[in-house]
């Protein structure tokens, strides 16, 4: 059974930081139908959101950001909340600080964009079935 299928309250919620404002309605758009989508526009507006939001199930960043990149971000937003996926978003491949970041575990996944729609699916519903295995 999915996680997003067994979820207690309506959807999950997801919150999508970038410093594109296409980019934020455009993945507001893309994901509306399937979860609650909160957005901010760059980091420290992100880390505010997380901040007054303690039920967000899932965050989502862009990597390449001013003032606070998307690890940058992360690795401050697990102060915040650290039971929950976090995801980095990029138009470019795996970088080497990407690529360290996996490996720490300071993010869950890397994704292209534009992002695939099941891609994202799949990999949510993967963290939670493995949270409640470990649990």
């Amino acid at each position: 059974m999915h996680y997003l299928q067994t979820k207690e309250t309506d959807r999950i919620k997801i919150l999508y930081i970038d410093d594109d404002l296409f980019q934020l309605q455009l993945f507001q758009l893309k994901f509306r139908n399937m979860f609650e989508v909160i957005i901010a526009e760059f980091g420290q507006n992100g880390l505010e959101v997380l901040k007054n939001n303690k039920d967000i199930d899932v965050v989502v960043s862009d990597y390449e950001m001013p003032f606070m990149n998307g690890l940058e971000f992360i690795e401050k937003a697990r102060k915040i909340k650290n039971d929950i996926p976090f995801y980095i978003l990029s138009c470019s491949h795996k970088t080497d600080e990407i690529r360290e970041a996996l490996q720490n575990k300071l993010i869950d996944n890397f994704f292209r964009k534009p992002i695939n729609k099941s891609q994202l699916l799949n990999e949510i519903d993967l963290y939670y079935e493995l949270k409640q295995v470990k649990a």
